[in-house]
């Protein structure tokens, strides 16, 4: 499951840089610091590429707790699952449909 949201925030970062590379560029020469707000395209930008970062990091602790044995926890696994809900609901037409995969996947080892 762990390693399921890493690629999904590779997958993710991945897109944004190559969509985005003009956008993050402009920002640059703005200056970077304070240069995300405006125009919103680069704020979006801004949360899309930090998101896919979240996602990895999320993704690389989960890994390290499977690679332990352990089960992830309830807090964990229901917290990925509203997330993925809310995402899904608020923008259907977005990847957080492949957010399903790591939750079902959690919640298949977690009831197992």
């Amino acid at each position: 499951m762990g390693w399921c949201l890493v690629a999904i925030g590779i997958v993710h970062t991945t897109f944004g840089l190559i969509v985005g590379w003009a956008s993050i560029a402009d920002g640059v020469r703005a200056g970077f610091v304070g240069a995300w707000d405006n125009p919103s395209e680069r704020g979006m930008l801004f949360w899309f590429l930090a998101f896919g970062f979240l996602c990895m990091l999320t993704g690389a602790a989960a890994a390290q707790v499977e690679r332990t044995g352990a089960p992830l926890s309830w807090p964990f696994i229901a917290g990925l699952a509203l997330l993925t809900v809310a995402g899904v609901a608020a923008m259907p037409a977005s990847g957080f449909w492949l957010a399903l995969i790591p939750v079902g996947v959690a919640l298949a080892k977690k009831l197992a």
